[in-house]
């Protein structure tokens, strides 16, 4: 006899004429198969789910032989306040839950998460960021960690870092953000700061400790920013977001343009966002700085918000507009095209409208390129 999924194959041994006489029989459901179908004609019944829905959601949980178990769960969080809806994206997000004890694992972890003020679709979202949170210890992570917390910020921080990301249920969590926070609170990280972390960079909590005393220090040794400047977490938002390995690319891309990493560091002291850029970014840009309009390293560090700018909607259309102007004598020979490349878009339109009469065309050529109409009308 041999199984193949739901079908039982017997083999029947006697003869006829022409040889072996083969027999097949469709055999009933095995208690396994049985049991799944339970699973999913609740979950399609009571739920909504579709039937493919249904299966794989089934499949990840253990067979039950009746609903019972399943059913109290999804009783006790339409008693929580949670809806069909909500409860079907936290069966299918997370359907192990179904397997758990209700009074032991659920319950508990349930309270802990409405005790920071969650509820309803804030709820769902929290339990189908944190999928693992029915697996983690309820007084060696979870309690200890959200208590930690509220030290440090308000609980509706900490419930939207959970409606966000799983970097607290992490197991990194527990003991890697307490050392964090202190590294943070030596460099004179304000709570408000550090808040502001937990929300943006909630990856950065689970990291390891050594790696972001580093970026600490090259923000402080290689950017130059003192690290009671309001600039230091400007420098330290943009260096923690990339590796190191990304960092080093970066730099070699800038000095395949001629820069030294010196220049690079200076550079991105000015503004942290020249490293966060992207290298296609990076190289185009200092292409057509350095290539068309001839600038040198020295004078790209003097602007440094010139690689930040969209070559393609904002410089070159203020460089046609500018060489046009130069060309009728409107404007004098020694403008220096950073100043106005740096321009917001509402200053320098003004600037533009000044030539309205006298260079018309121009004037509505740059507007119809930069697509600024509205602007014009100032």
């Amino acid at each position: 006899m041999y199984r193949l999924g739901r079908v039982v194959v017997l083999k029947l041994g006697s003869h006829d004429v022409k040889g072996f006489r083969w027999g097949f029989q469709i055999a009933n459901f095995s208690t396994e198969s049985s049991s799944s179908n339970v699973m999913v004609d609740y979950l399609v019944t009571s739920l909504g789910f579709s039937v493919e829905e249904a299966i794989a959601t089934s499949s990840k949980v253990r067979t039950f032989k009746s609903p019972e178990k399943p059913a109290s769960v999804i009783h006790f969080f339409k008693q929580s306040g949670l809806d069909q809806p909500q409860i079907k994206k936290i069966i299918y997000e997370t359907p192990k839950v179904l397997s758990c004890d209700l009074h032991k694992v659920v319950k508990p972890r349930m309270k802990v998460l409405q005790d920071l003020g969650l509820s309803g679709s804030d709820l769902a979202m929290a339990i189908c960021a944190n999928r693992v949170i029915w697996k983690r210890s309820l007084n060696c992570q979870l309690i200890p960690m959200f208590q930690y917390l509220k030290t440090i910020v308000s609980d509706k921080t900490v419930s939207k870092a959970l409606m966000q990301s799983a970097f607290l249920t992490h197991p990194a969590a527990r003991g890697n953000l307490p050392s964090i926070v202190a590294l943070l609170q030596d460099y004179v990280f304000s709570n408000d700061k550090i808040e502001k972390l937990i929300l943006e960079k909630p990856r950065l909590f689970i990291m390891d400790p050594k790696r972001v005393h580093d970026v600490l220090v090259n923000v402080e040794n290689k950017l130059q920013i003192p690290r009671n400047s309001p600039r230091f977490f400007v420098g330290f938002h943009a260096l923690i977001s990339m590796s190191e390995k990304t960092i080093e690319s970066k730099i070699e891309t800038y000095k395949s343009f001629g820069f030294t990493e010196g220049d690079v560091w200076t550079l991105a002291s000015k503004i942290p966002a020249n490293l966060q850029i992207s290298e296609t970014k990076i190289r185009n840009g200092l292409s057509f700085y350095m290539k068309v309009l001839g600038f040198d390293a020295n004078y790209i560090i003097a602007w440094p918000i010139l690689l930040c700018l969209s070559v393609e909607k904002r410089v070159i259309p203020r460089w046609t507009l500018l060489k046009g102007l130069k060309e009728k004598g409107l404007l004098k020979t020694d403008y220096s095209l950073g100043s106005f490349l740096a321009q917001s878009e509402r200053t320098f339109a003004k600037f533009v409208l000044g030539f309205k009469e006298k260079a018309p065309d121009l004037c509505e050529d740059y507007f119809k390129s930069t697509g600024s109409a509205a602007v014009a009308d100032i």
